[in-house]
């Protein structure tokens, strides 16, 4: 019998704006990748942002709530280990979950005792594997800016 559950891929950038991806009409931009994407599952004509820094908008994203109620509020501000995402539920459910890329849920270059990032290594750029926030396995990128890029 035909497995019926459906695969989640959830894509987030920085700083994206409709009028750079292809699939919205951008004149000056090529997103083939983006635009098969947008054609093949779900491309929202009406979508808005809960706030223009990662941290919060990404908390904003994977736990479901307004910046007031999850507490991250900037950038370099922890989602609290402890707050519901929908990685947890989808794991609850049976999913296999995985994060690859920049997750900024907790400040780059936090101490081993204030980041689950570095807790069981206190390398600057940890081999953490997971589990990360209801991720049961993730490939980070670290850093941000002028820190450049390290990690998995």
């Amino acid at each position: 019998m035909k497995d019926l559950t459906p695969n989640i891929l959830i894509i987030t950038t920085d700083q994206q704006r409709t009028d750079t991806l292809s699939c919205y009409g951008s004149p000056f931009t090529d997103t083939p990748n983006i635009d098969r994407l947008a054609a093949d599952g779900v491309c929202l004509e009406r979508a808005y942002c809960t706030n223009p820094v990662c941290t919060p908008a990404r908390a904003s994203i994977f736990t479901g709530k307004y910046v007031s109620r999850h507490g991250a509020w900037n950038v370099g501000m922890n989602i609290p280990e402890d707050e519901p995402m929908i990685s947890h539920r989808l794991s609850e459910v049976g999913y296999r979950t995985h994060y690859i890329g920049k997750a900024h849920f907790q400040p780059f270059g936090a101490s081993p005792e204030n980041s689950i990032e570095t807790r069981n290594n206190t390398e600057r750029y940890p081999d953490f594997q997971g589990p990360y926030y209801g991720f049961e396995t993730i490939e980070l990128a670290l850093g941000h800016a002028t820190y450049g890029i390290a990690g998995h």
